[in-house]
């Protein structure tokens, strides 16, 4: 039967025989094997175990004790892959196989840091408390006129950054901002309103445009989004 776990017992003939095998492995390591193996039961789920075990085995033992332990120190399970998939060592062997699989785990690991950046990004339910709006369609409707910034996540799902809200709705000057930065998708345009910029004697342009320093922060946007993010 499909997704059908193993019988108790076949589960734990299992779990005695790999600890028998491995007697200093940790009971949470045997469990949480014996829990993907479980539900590995049609071809394309085994071979799909087969390549994590596989790739997981190379992170766990490539991981120095600094990166594993940062990697520990991760909230999720999501993470602390992402922390284990960009350490040095790790990005080394990528580039090896694959040229350009350092970049795509630097964008990552970016959009990670952008998406938990001042407060984190939330679904548009908790972006309609903010601004108080009764329906998704006025949020949605805002984001597409450039009001408001949404970071897309595939289909139509977006998170709405926490950072450009405040009691009245957004900070003012955002639109504007937005407007001047129109040739950038919304990931650079939170790039750029969350990094340090020369044009603003290396402050982030949030800052500044939190400190009521509108007019400077669009002119800096309009240049940024003009050099393509340089």
């Amino acid at each position: 039967m499909a997704g059908a776990a193993l019988p108790v017992g076949t589960t734990l003939s299992l779990r005695q025989a790999v600890r028998a095998q491995y007697p200093r492995a940790r009971d949470e390591t045997i469990d949480a094997a014996l829990q993907v193996l479980e539900h590995a039961d049609r071809p394309l789920h085994q071979a799909l175990t087969a390549r994590l075990f596989h790739a997981l085995g190379h992170l766990a033992e490539g991981a120095d004790e600094a990166t594993a332990t940062a990697a520990l120190g991760r909230p999720t399970d999501y993470t602390l892959l992402l922390e284990l998939l960009t350490a040095p060592a790790v990005m080394e062997r990528v580039r090896q196989e694959d040229p350009l699989g350092p970049a795509r785990l630097r964008w990552l690991r970016d959009r990670e840091q952008l998406l938990s950046a001042e407060g984190g990004a939330v679904p548009v339910t908790a972006a309609m408390t903010f601004l108080g709006l009764k329906s998704r369609q006025a949020v949605q409707q805002r984001r597409a006129r450039g009001k408001l910034l949404g970071l897309p996540l595939g289909g139509s799902a977006y998170l709405y950054p926490v950072w450009q809200f405040n009691q009245q709705g957004v900070i003012p000057g955002l639109s504007e901002v937005l407007a001047a930065l129109e040739r950038l998708d919304p990931w650079g345009q939170a790039a750029f309103l969350l990094s340090g910029d020369a044009r603003l004697d290396g402050l982030r342009p949030l800052d500044v445009l939190r400190a009521g320093r509108v007019a400077e922060v669009v002119t800096a946007a309009r240049q940024y989004g003009e050099q393509g993010g340089g």
